[in-house]
C-alpha cells in the first residue's frame, strides 16, 4: 500500500513538475515578446525622434558656420533665414556620406533627402521650367542643358541642325527664330538668351517680368540685348574672383579665382540694386537684378573656370537635382518627414522637402 502511494506521488510530482516548467516556458516567452516590442518602440520611438530633428535642423537653421562649406562644417543647416539656399545643399552633396549622418544626429541610420516638386526632384539652378533657350552665335549651354531633364524648347539660330532634346525645335536667321520666341513667350517661365546679337523688344520682356519671369544673357553677344537692363563696358584684361557668397556659387570660396577666355563684356557693378557675384574691381561678369516682378541675371561666359573647376562645377545656373543619400525605400524600418519649403534662387520655388531615416 506503501508503495501504491509512491507511485501515485511520483506521477503526481512529474505532473506537477511539467506543468510548471510550461508555465515557466509560456510566461518567459511571453516576456521576451514583450521585451521585444518595448524594444522595438524604444527604437521607433529614436527613430521618429532622430529623423524629425534632423529634418528641423535641415530647414530651420543655417548651419555652422552661417556661411559654412564642405571644408569647416560642423554642424549643417540649409536656410538662409528666409529659404532654403541650393547652394548650402550642393555643399552638403560635397560631403562625405557617413560624415554627413553624423552632423545631422543620424549616426545609427541611412538617410535620403529628396527636394521635389511634385514626385519628381527638382534642380538647384535658378531656370524655371518650362525655358526657352535662344542661341545666337555660340550654344555653350547647350550640353548641360540637354543632359539636365529639363523642359525647355530650342530656338537655335546657331546652326546646330537638331532638337538635342524632347521640347519643341526652332531653327532659323536670328531675326526668324527670335520672332517664334516672342510668339510663344507666354509658354515659358524662364529666357536664356546666349549669344544674341540683335536688339530685343524690350516692352515683351518687360510684361514677361511682369509675370515673374526669369531672364538670363549668357555670352558676350548678348550685350546690345542686355543693355536694356544692365550698364555693360567692355573690358580687355581683368583679375575675376568670386566676390561674394551667394546661391549662384558652390564648391568654391569668396576670393577664388575666375579665369575667362578673354574680352569681356561686364555690368558696372555700382548699379544700383544690381548683386555681383564675380567681380573685377568695379566690373561684374556675372550677377543679377530683381526687376519688376521677376529675375534678371548676366554671366559673361559659360565657359569660365575657377581653381580648376568648369562652370557647371561651382556655377549654380542649371544646377543639380537636390537628391542626396542612400536608397532606403526598400528598408524595414523607415521613417519619412515632409515639410513645405521654398528653394531660394532669387525667384523662391515652393518645393517638398522629404527626408527618409531607416535603421541600418
Amino acid at each position: 500500500m506503501c508503495k501504491r502511494r509512491g507511485q501515485v506521488f511520483s506521477g503526481d510530482a512529474v505532473l506537477s513538475v511539467v506543468v510548471f516548467l510550461l508555465a515557466v516556458s509560456l510566461v518567459s516567452v511571453a516576456w521576451n515578446e514583450s521585451n521585444a516590442k518595448i524594444g522595438a518602440f524604444k527604437q521607433r520611438s529614436a527613430l521618429v525622434v532622430d529623423a524629425t530633428s534632423a529634418a528641423d535642423s535641415l530647414i530651420r537653421t543655417q548651419g555652422v558656420p552661417i556661411d559654412w562649406s564642405k571644408n569647416d562644417v560642423s554642424g549643417i543647416g540649409l536656410s538662409d533665414g528666409k529659404s532654403i539656399n541650393p547652394a548650402k545643399f550642393l555643399e552638403l552633396t560635397l560631403l562625405d556620406y557617413d560624415s554627413s549622418r553624423e552632423l545631422l544626429g543620424l549616426g545609427n541610420y541611412d538617410y535620403q533627402l529628396v527636394f521635389s516638386n511634385e514626385s519628381t526632384p527638382i534642380r538647384s539652378g535658378v531656370l524655371f521650367e518650362k525655358i526657352a533657350y535662344f542661341a545666337g552665335t555660340d550654344s555653350s549651354l547647350l550640353t548641360d542643358l540637354s543632359d539636365s531633364g529639363l523642359d525647355w524648347d530650342f530656338y537655335d539660330a546657331a546652326g546646330e541642325g537638331s532638337s538635342h532634346g524632347e521640347g519643341q525645335y526652332f531653327s532659323g536667321d536670328e531675326s526668324t527664330v527670335l520672332s517664334n520666341l516672342f510668339s510663344n513667350i507666354n509658354s515659358y517661365s524662364t529666357i536664356v538668351f546666349e549669344d544674341l546679337n540683335a536688339s530685343i523688344n524690350s516692352s515683351l520682356l518687360n510684361v514677361f517680368l511682369d509675370n515673374g519671369g526669369v531672364i538670363v544673357f549668357e555670352g558676350g553677344g548678348s550685350e546690345n540685348a542686355a543693355s536694356a537692363f544692365f550698364a555693360l563696358e567692355k573690358i580687355n584684361s581683368f583679375n575675376a574672383e568670386i566676390s561674394q557668397k551667394s546661391f549662384l556659387v558652390f564648391n568654391a570660396s569668396v576670393g577664388d579665382e575666375v579665369s575667362f577666355s578673354g574680352e569681356e563684356w561686364a555690368v558696372n557693378s555700382t548699379q544700383p540694386g544690381f548683386v555681383s557675384v564675380i567681380s573685377s574691381e568695379n566690373h561684374s561678369l556675372a550677377g543679377f537684378s530683381r526687376v519688376r516682378n521677376g529675375f534678371v541675371f548676366f554671366l559673361s561666359d559659360y565657359s569660365m573656370t575657377s581653381q580648376g573647376k568648369t562652370s557647371k562645377e561651382f556655377f549654380n545656373l542649371i544646377g543639380k537635382e537636390m537628391s542626396f543619400g542612400e536608397d532606403v525605400v526598400s528598408e524595414k524600418d523607415v521613417f519619412l518627414v515632409k515639410r513645405p519649403v521654398l528653394i531660394g534662387v532669387g525667384k523662391n520655388r515652393l518645393a517638398v522637402m522629404q527626408l527618409l531615416v531607416a535603421v541600418r
